[in-house]
Formats: C-alpha cells, sequence, structure tokens
C-alpha cells in the first residue's frame, strides 16, 4: 500500500511522518488514492470524503481522469501514466477484482444470451449521447440559472449537477465542459478581503503548486487568479451580513470562462 511521507492519524489526530503505521496509536495506514486527499483549504488530512470534514471544502479530484500519482504526488490529467516519472495509474484493488469477477462471468455466458442484452446497452449508451447533446446546445444557446443563498447572501448560478449541499457551502460541477463552481460563506478571520484570499491561496499552492495570475477589485468583490498544471481557477470575496462570501469558479479545460464568472458575481443580493 502506497503512503505519503506526512500524514494524520485519523485515530489519535497525530502527525506521523514516513511511517506506514501511527507510532503513537499503531493504527496502520489504512488509506487508498484517490480517497486520500489534502485540503487546499485547511490542509487536514481527508479520508474517503467529497468534501473536507473540517471546513466543507469541495475535494476537486471529482473529475474523471484527474489522479494523483502514488508515486511522485503530481496531479495528472486525462493520462493513464504521470508525466512527471512515468508511473501507471494504479487501479483499486477492489476495483480491479471486481472487474475480473465479472469478465469470468461473462466468458461463462453463451453468444446467444449476450445478443439481447448488448442491443439493451447500446440503445441506451445512443439515446444517452443524444440527450447530451440536446441539453448542451440548450445551455449553450439559452442558460439557465439557479438561485442559491447561504445565510443572507444569494446568488444565481449555472444549472450545474450539485455535489454537495450545505449550510455554508455549495459545489457544483459539470462534467461536460470540466468546470465546477464554488460558492461557501464563513466569518471573517483577517480584517482585510486579500488576505483571506492569500490564506486560501497559500494553502492551495501547497497542494498543486499554482502561480497568481492577476489580483484586482471588481465591483464589491476581491478576486485572485492563479493557474496550475492542470486547471485554472479565480476566487473572489466580498461581504453580506457579518459574514465573508467566497465564489470560486474552477476549470479543467485550459480556456476560463471569465463571462460567466463575472456574471455570477453581478448575482449577489445581500438579504434579499
Amino acid at each position: 500500500m502506497v503512503y505519503p511521507a506526512k500524514w494524520t492519524c485519523p485515530n489519535c489526530k497525530k502527525l506521523v511522518f514516513e511511517s506506514k503505521s501511527c507510532k503513537f496509536c499503531g493504527l496502520k495506514f489504512p488509506m487508498h488514492y484517490p480517497n486520500l486527499w489534502h485540503c487546499p483549504n485547511c490542509g487536514k488530512l481527508i479520508d474517503n470524503s467529497t468534501h473536507c470534514n473540517s471546513c466543507n471544502y469541495p475535494n476537486i479530484l471529482e473529475y474523471p481522469k484527474l489522479w494523483h500519482c502514488t508515486k511522485c504526488g503530481e496531479l495528472v490529467k486525462m493520462q493513464e501514466k504521470c508525466p512527471k516519472c512515468a508511473s501507471q495509474k494504479v487501479m483499486h484493488p477492489s476495483s480491479t477484482q471486481a472487474l475480473s469477477s465479472l469478465s469470468k462471468h461473462v466468458k461463462r455466458l453463451k453468444p446467444q444470451y449476450l445478443a439481447l442484452p448488448l442491443n439493451i446497452i447500446l440503445i441506451i449508451i445512443a439515446l444517452a449521447f443524444i440527450s447530451n447533446v440536446l441539453v448542451r446546445h440548450v445551455v449553450i444557446s439559452q442558460p439557465n440559472n439557479v438561485t442559491y443563498k447561504l445565510g443572507g447572501a444569494s446568488m444565481e448560478l449555472p444549472m450545474w449537477s450539485v455535489l454537495e449541499r450545505g449550510d455554508s457551502s455549495i459545489f457544483l460541477q459539470d462534467l461536460g465542459t470540466l468546470q465546477s463552481m464554488n460558492f461557501f460563506i464563513h466569518t471573517p478571520y483577517y480584517s482585510l478581503p486579500s488576505s483571506e484570499l492569500t490564506k486560501i491561496y497559500d494553502s492551495i499552492s501547497r497542494q498543486t503548486p499554482a502561480n497568481i495570475s492577476s489580483e484586482y477589485d471588481y465591483n464589491n468583490w476581491h478576486v485572485l487568479c492563479f493557474d496550475a498544471s492542470s486547471y485554472n481557477s479565480c476566487i473572489s470575496i466580498a461581504q453580506c451580513d457579518g459574514n465573508n462570501v467566497f465564489v470560486q469558479l474552477i476549470s479543467f479545460n485550459n480556456n476560463f470562462n471569465h463571462t460567466l464568472f463575472y456574471s455570477t458575481l453581478n448575482s449577489l443580493c445581500c438579504n434579499c
């Protein structure tokens, strides 16, 4: 099993260095990639959860074909080999066993029994493809938004799949364009909004190296944009009803949609 150079024991919460078992309570390192990840917002080590258990920050590795190399830690996009160390993507053992078992059962079936299920599968795939094309066409020509409210802040967000929704955060994703949007609030840590964004950027950059591309004010928002090897992102902050309001757009297709980002920021309505 692969284990990182530094990890937090989920049992006793102690920090463990260069060991596959906790030196304090003896718990063995129980987690597999990609179920194990460091929260880029607060730095906590999270096991088998789509969101951080401490600050509710979403795990951006939910996207297909995006994975951490288990050898060097590089974030790899849409490749089966790590571009940094050439290691192959490691499939979870349970997935490998399931595929092997399925293959054995399929081989036992006679061809005439396979014909009908295969035809049904092909029809379902064709219908799903047609439906996906039509939906994309409608979204592009006539964009639809949904109103979401957190605390006193109300915003118009894209009609994307809701990956997670809580009292203080909403995480949306669009697998068709490989984009995600995170809308969350929390009480201020610092007096300056720029310091809040710098704190978040530093946490993200420690996990996946990223370079700041721009920082500026837009209406009532302070915006910080940064680029990494596998994604581009802008995160913004405004204040509403005593809370900090954050909107982050993440794009894995190397084509950041500034129009969508600005229209979302313009939709903020405080205490509406």
